[in-house]
Parts: structure tokens; sequence; C-alpha cells
């Protein structure tokens, strides 16, 4: 979990998350959410960003049987609740990642 708040303290978003997948106690993958458009060419704040699931999942080959650790951090890097969204609950169970642990 540490190296997901880790992550989370990279993201320059207003909100900072980081997520780790781990399978075997290897770590296959670390990700953060970012902006993936300028935001002033996109309608809705909240679709020009990559969620930090989204972005360490997407870098893993084979995530099936993985865990991923979410984390979001405030300025003070002190952990807050990073319960995955809907979207991000669902991509991950569609690819077979096993173990959800984040943030209360």
């Amino acid at each position: 979990m540490n190296l997901a708040m880790n992550a989370a303290g990279a993201s320059e978003m207003k909100q900072q998350h980081g997520a780790v997948v781990v399978k075997s106690g290897r770590v296959l993958s670390i990700g953060i959410n970012k902006l993936k458009n300028n935001p002033e060419h996109v309608v809705g704040y909240g679709l020009c960003s990559i969620h930090a699931e989204a972005d360490a999942i997407s870098r893993v080959k084979n995530p099936r049987g993985a865990a991923i650790y979410i984390a979001r951090v405030n300025n003070n890097g002190e952990p807050r609740l990073s319960r995955p969204c809907d979207d991000c609950a669902k991509m991950i169970r569609d690819v077979g990642i096993s173990k959800i642990v984040y943030t209360d």
C-alpha cells in the first residue's frame, strides 16, 4: 500500500490517486491518475482524466489473478478514501484481478 500512496503523491491532479498491480509478490505495474487531454478542449472535467486503476492495468499483459492496491492522498500525504468508481470496479473484475485493496 505504501507504494500506491507514494505513486498517488506523484499525481498532479487535485485528487491524487495511485494504483499498483501485484502478482505472485511482484509489482507488475504502477499507475497514477492524470490528464489525457488539455482540459480546455474537453467538455466535462471528469472526461479528460485517466484513473490510476486504468493506467496501471493498461500496462499489464495478463492481470488475471493479480491484486490491485489503490490509494488516494491529501496534500499532506495522508490517506483518503479511494474505493474504485463503478467503471473501474467493472474493469478490474473484467480483467480477472482477484483482490482489491484501497485506502479508506
